[in-house]
């Protein structure tokens, strides 16, 4: 293409404002994208383009185009922010928005229309899309180009409709801001936000690994947590406190205390991510499951015990006593056993049994094939 050729650029310019073909102007902005850099006619026509598009694809292309040439002037950043304002089609607002993270960082003009629009909604509706996901992706955007004021709204929020939306966003702030990460804590402790807890959570484990003042917080918060929202917070916990010794203890007390099954799913799956562990981990884990024989907890516990549980002879003699009493074969706590078990006279011996009983072909091949493994290593 002729990149940056003044002629070509100004007979696109007039025709995208002398045709009212709608596909016509959206070709046009194309093509501007890939020879318009440094050229300010190509950026005066694909703004006015974005101004007086009906069609919303066109406006989206011109948008594109817009960041391909790497314009990055307040009217460039105006016109995306009326994009994302007036867009028509949910493509073209994230669009919009999108370059707007990237160029619009601490604009304040920016900033100010981007949180008129939030907190007045006063943006065009997308159909066939609930209003949530055009706040969610305004907010998000401001989160991005200037955290504190997502911050300040978030902490003096006292609108049921945001609560959830607020919280998400400063997961969107960068790894590591404290004053977000801080922020985040603050609206744990506010009762208008104990509805959203788990988003909380969920937004301190993107932005938070590792951080000891967040795990004191939520391992004081899991004794009077309520039961629904438990589970975020043993995932958040195992998240963020991957390798920390003091949230391994506290979960595997946790561990034997428990009564809600979501919880001993969420304990379970818990012990497998985090990087540190030990024998009373898996003794925590075996406990849980000689009490609960639900199949999606069972399915969490063998995966779980693949990680910590190998050459655990406590592991192994679990999965040997309760293999038998369960209403069908668990065939994943079939293979847990296996890969746990290897080189294990007692497990060789259990599952050979199981395969002297089993009448399908496919599960006789695959328990073969495990056994041959174990009996490889065996001494």
């Amino acid at each position: 293409m002729a990149v940056c050729n003044e002629q070509a650029i100004t007979t696109l310019a007039n025709l995208a404002r002398s045709s009212s073909n709608e596909v016509t102007r959206e070709a046009i902005a194309y093509t501007l994208g890939y020879i318009g850099k440094g050229s300010q006619d190509a950026i005066k026509t694909l703004i006015y383009l974005i101004h007086n598009s009906s069609y919303d694809y066109a406006r989206q292309t011109s948008a594109k185009s817009l960041k391909r040439i790497e314009d990055t002037s307040q009217d460039t950043i105006n016109a995306l922010v009326e994009t994302a304002r007036t867009a028509q089609e949910y493509q073209t607002r994230c669009t919009a928005l999108s370059i707007l993270e990237q160029i619009a960082v601490g604009n304040t003009d920016a900033i100010n229309k981007l949180t008129e629009m939030f907190l007045s909604g006063n943006y065009e509706p997308i159909i066939n899309y609930k209003k949530h996901y055009s706040q969610g992706l305004i907010a998000h955007t401001i989160a991005k180009i200037d955290y504190k004021t997502i911050i300040r709204l978030a902490e003096n929020n006292r609108s049921q409709e945001f609560i959830f939306i607020l919280a998400e966003s400063l997961g969107y702030v960068n790894v590591g801001k404290l004053d977000a990460i801080n922020a985040l804590i603050k609206l744990l402790h506010l009762p208008q936000y104990e509805i959203a807890i788990s988003t909380i959570v969920y937004s301190l484990e993107k932005i938070a690994i590792g951080n000891p003042d967040v795990i004191t917080v939520l391992i004081e918060l899991l004794p009077r947590t309520h039961t629904l929202k438990r589970p975020a917070v043993i995932r958040g916990l195992s998240t963020i406190g991957v390798n920390n010794q003091i949230v391994l203890r506290t979960l595997i007390d946790l561990a034997y205390n428990v009564q809600d099954l979501e919880e001993r799913c969420a304990i379970a799956k818990a012990f497998g991510k985090m990087t540190v562990t030990s024998s009373e981990a898996v003794d925590a884990l075996t406990s849980l499951m000689r009490i609960c024989d639900d199949h999606n907890f069972w399915y969490f516990a063998t995966e779980t015990l693949q990680k910590i549980g190998i050459g655990n002879n406590n592991a192994i003699a679990t999965l040997i006593e309760l293999l038998p009493t369960l209403k069908s074969v668990d065939w994943n706590a079939v293979k847990t056993l296996a890969e746990i078990g290897v080189g294990n006279s007692a497990a060789i011996v259990a599952l050979t049994e199981i395969l002297s009983t089993c009448q399908d072909d496919n599960h006789r091949r695959f328990l073969t094939g495990l056994l041959e493994k174990m009996r490889e290593n065996q001494s």
